[in-house]
């Protein structure tokens, strides 16, 4: 399938787009600055810590936690300890890589341009293939993790709105995703990354999947599991949450065709790969930590827990 639209994946915000967000959290301009020089300097005073981010990235780290220190220090921190303690998945980033060629063809995972007007981004992802062989849970959590880095360095948004569709997720996939998959995904954005849910809206969804949504909510807080709406098979409800304009064509909406955005987000993925091999070796030094070094058994120790958990 061919791309006939010119998309800009994440359109470069304006300065008045990004003063709107400040207004949020901060009650002018040099509250921001002061916030960010702030952080900047509790950064410089962690030596286990890479010292990397630039202002912008701050600035987008505080206004993801509400312009909370507190929430912002133990963000970054969660961030590059995962890196540290996970590196599996911050290794082999590259596009020409053949499990990323792979995944490509049996996921999508678009992030639409155009913010809601309460500025939050509009994230669709699902499966491209019926077919359970071609998908790896592994990789797609490191597919997930480059794009939300390429969020991290461009993305100046509020909170976020999720759809999921599960029209191509089959009996063959219940077996393929774990509650560890699930923990290290939902570590990774909501704790890692700080990336805020306003909603999930899950559509087209089999009464087997149920089991798989039930290994999600365990993993949340029910602050976050309270956000998520059902819609059944019908699009009727989804349009009355979601403007359709910001919709791409196959969901009702008038934004484009979804292929376009995908093809568009692999480009942009590509253009990422020298980055994405300089930040393998960019994580916390945790023999440098001040007290007890972090280990993967402190952030996912449970999950052996759920290992043998299997569907009935």
């Amino acid at each position: 399938m061919t791309n006939q639209m010119k998309i800009a994946v994440l359109p470069p915000a304006s300065r008045e787009e990004i003063k709107e967000l400040w207004k949020l959290y901060y009650s002018d301009e040099s509250n921001a600055i002061d916030a960010v020089n702030q952080l900047k300097e509790w950064l410089w005073s962690q030596p286990h810590l890479p010292k990397v981010l630039d202002d912008g990235q701050l600035e987008r780290w505080l206004i993801r936690c509400k312009n909370s220190q507190q929430r912002a220090r133990q963000s970054i921190d969660m961030y590059y300890t995962l890196k540290a303690v996970s590196p599996e998945y911050v290794v082999d980033r590259n596009t020409h890589s053949q499990w990323f060629q792979d995944l490509m063809r049996c996921v999508y995972c678009v992030h639409m341009p155009q913010l809601t007007e309460n500025k939050d981004r509009l994230s669709i992802v699902g499966f491209q293939d019926y077919d359970p062989g071609c998908f790896n849970a592994d990789d797609a959590i490191k597919a997930q993790l480059m794009v939300m880095d390429m969020r991290l360095c461009e993305d100046y948004h509020d909170s976020n709105i999720i759809i999921i569709d599960m029209k191509n997720y089959t009996l063959g996939h219940v077996g393929k995703i774990n509650i560890s998959h699930i923990l290290k995904s939902v570590t990774w954005s909501l704790k890692g990354c700080s990336f805020r849910v306003r909603k999930i809206h899950i559509i087209n969804m089999p009464k087997y999947a149920e089991y798989l949504l039930e290994l999600v909510k365990t993993t949340l807080p029910k602050k976050q599991s309270d956000k998520i709406i059902i819609h059944g098979n019908g699009l009727s409800k989804l349009h009355k949450e979601v403007p359709k304009n910001l919709l791409p064509d196959e969901y009702g909406g008038s934004a484009g065709p979804l292929e376009a955005y995908w093809a568009a987000w692999k480009q942009k993925a590509e253009t990422y790969n020298d980055w994405f091999k300089e930040q393998e070796s960019i994580k916390s030094d945790e023999s440098k930590r001040q007290g007890r070094a972090v280990t993967h058994g402190d952030l996912f120790g449970f999950e052996g827990s759920f290992r043998k958990l299997t569907l009935d």
